[in-house]
């Protein structure tokens, strides 16, 4: 009996001491999340956008102040504009490092952490301009730009992947118009109709701007968005060059609103209140006259032709005053 005691307590012993000499060799480790920037640099589709950050050091920005919320665009969003390794490095770095920090807010913004149907202003590392971040049933955006993958926890803060590059505002509505290759009818107007001008050059939309005559405005605005039809549309409408539009337009120009051609349609059913993306279309909604598609980008109305829906070809061109929506066709409602 004794002997059987002493081999019951000598294998215990040796048990503890197995389990001992294991737990030593095997210590348990807490792995550190990886920050943002790591994350990014360890993500293959997110190349170019490491790229960018290593050529303007953003990270010597984002070392303090965080949490930060990253929306990254992909490289299929670089690509999409003209943008790849060499012609990033070759961009202004300042002009650069304003683009990056435009898309970089403050704060853990995740979709849990947003309320339902939220659209506001966040503040970013860009010293001049915040974007809109927007809510809805369709999932989360910057400026109208959607997150294709979203909610990635790091370590100082999350990451959302977006579908293109939000780019901070060049200037007015007239500037971003000016900007684009195909808008010379819609800038000619914006030279030649005052009230018109007025609307699309002020730059600083938090002075307000109360509209009168054709407008149909008594409130102070605080932004607008314009539809803006191409110069191909306006071609095909039935003007030959810029010179026939403004002649169409004289009698606004002296400041009267009797003009019976297409001016006064094109400027009172094309603008809308306040900063309106391609997210705030979604799900077939009434914008003005017009009924959306389910996916925001284009819509029908009265003085558009059936099967034949006005289309968004450039969307959420953002300016410090509004939006620009580029549009597809000339329409009279």
């Amino acid at each position: 009996m004794r002997i059987y005691r002493r081999r019951f307590i000598v294998a215990n012993l040796l048990l503890m001491m197995v389990y001992c000499s294991c737990s030593k060799s095997h210590p348990i480790v807490n792995v550190a999340e990886p920050s943002i920037l790591e994350y990014i640099a360890k993500e293959p589709s997110l190349s170019l956008l490491d790229t960018a950050i290593g050529i303007v050091s953003l990270d010597t920005a984002m070392s303090s102040g965080g949490p930060y919320t990253f929306f990254a665009p992909g490289d299929s969003a670089f690509l999409a504009v003209g943008l790849t390794a060499d012609s990033l490095r070759r961009m202004d770095h300042v002009q650069l490092l304003h683009l990056l920090e435009y898309n970089v807010v403050q704060g853990r913004v995740s979709s849990a952490a947003l309320p339902g149907f939220l659209k506001q202003q966040f503040t970013s590392l860009n010293p001049q301009y915040s974007p809109f971040i927007t809510k809805n049933y369709y999932g989360v955006f910057l400026n109208g730009i959607s997150v294709t993958k979203g909610d990635i926890e790091v370590g100082d803060g999350v990451v959302q992947v977006t579908s293109r590059v939000a780019v901070p505002p060049p200037g007015s509505q007239l500037d971003a118009m000016e900007r684009e290759p195909d808008l010379h009818f819609m800038v000619a107007l914006a030279r030649n109709v005052q009230v018109f001008g007025a609307m699309v050059s002020d730059p600083n939309p938090t002075n307000g701007w109360q509209g009168t005559g054709i407008f149909n405005e008594g409130i102070v605005r605080f932004g607008n968005t314009l539809f803006a039809p191409t110069d191909s549309a306006f071609m095909a409408y039935g003007y030959a060059d810029t010179t026939s539009l403004i002649n169409d337009s004289v009698s606004l120009v002296v400041g009267g609103y009797t003009n019976t051609g297409y001016v006064v349609p094109i400027l009172s059913s094309y603008i809308f209140s306040g900063f309106l993306f391609t997210s705030d279309f979604m799900g077939q909604v009434q914008v003005g006259a017009l009924s959306s598609s389910l996916d925001g980008f284009s819509f029908t109305g009265t003085g558009i032709a059936k099967g034949n829906p006005v289309k968004i070809l450039k969307p959420n061109i953002i300016a410090t005053n509004g939006v620009v929506q580029k549009i597809n066709q000339v329409f009279l409602q």
